[in-house]
Order: C-alpha cells, then sequence, then structure tokens
C-alpha cells in the first residue's frame, strides 16, 4: 500500500487551516510576520501528521497482510492434511 493518499489527505487539512490565518491577515488582525509563523507551525504540523498516519497505515496494513498469510497458510495445510488439496481434473 502506498501512503500517498494518506498524505493527500492530511495536505488538504493542513491548506483547510491556512484559511482562517489568511482571513486574520486579510482583515488585519494579524501581521504578516505573525501570520508567517502560523503558517510554518501548520505546516511542521501537516509534515509530521502526515509521516505518522502514513507510518501507523503501513504499520496495520503490514499487520494485516501478515494475518491473511498465515491463515492462507493455516488452511493450506488443513486442506492438505484432510486429502483435499488441489486436484487435477483431467480432460
Amino acid at each position: 500500500m502506498n501512503p500517498a493518499p494518506v498524505r493527500r489527505i492530511v495536505a488538504a487539512c493542513g491548506l483547510i487551516a491556512l484559511v482562517p490565518i489568511a482571513l486574520r491577515l486579510y482583515h488585519g488582525v494579524l501581521t504578516p510576520l505573525e501570520a508567517a509563523g502560523r503558517g510554518v507551525t501548520v505546516l511542521v504540523a501537516v509534515l509530521l501528521l502526515t509521516r505518522l498516519a502514513g507510518w501507523g497505515l503501513l504499520r496495520v496494513l503490514d499487520a494485516v497482510e501478515r494475518h491473511e498469510d498465515g491463515r492462507r497458510k493455516e488452511l493450506a495445510a488443513e486442506l492438505l492434511k484432510d486429502g483435499r488439496g488441489i486436484q487435477e481434473t483431467g480432460s
């Protein structure tokens, strides 16, 4: 699994988080320096969340994949034990 979709979602949330900063800057409540500081804070938060979300998603998907592989091996062993393995059909 590629973590790109997670990165896109977090990046979109980061852009949404910049909207209030832009509005306050537009209305003169924030100075450009304060807005830049808050923007950098949002950027760092988005980068950290992207890394954490991608890492967590990959760990969960890896665990699920390992569980499925183990279950497949169990089923194959059970079928072979019962003598119901893959049977070839004659033409």
